[in-house]
């Protein structure tokens, strides 16, 4: 697994609306199916490579979503009113 995939999902991650199906992509499928294939002595290895960019990827994930959360809510005015800023 390399730095570059890493670097393209987390580009994917800051771009999208919806950073959660980063996690569904073609690129992780591929790495998992292709731990069936490889030697059993390397497998181990791989698959904690594959957890550790899935971890990072999560944390970037969860950082997206609450960047998309805080823009979504409009800030009111505390001092206005009743009803203004429900308008």
């Amino acid at each position: 697994m390399t730095n570059d995939l890493r670097d393209i999902l987390l580009k994917r991650i800051g771009e999208s609306d919806q950073p959660h199906e980063v996690l569904r992509s073609s690129e992780l499928r591929a790495l998992a199916d292709d731990l069936k294939n490889l030697p059993q002595e390397q497998r181990a290895e791989a698959g904690r490579s594959l957890n550790e960019l899935k971890q990072s990827l999560i944390v970037a994930i969860k950082q997206r979503e609450a960047e998309l959360l805080d823009a979504a809510v409009e800030p009111i005015d505390i001092t206005a009113p009743m009803g203004v800023n429900s308008q």
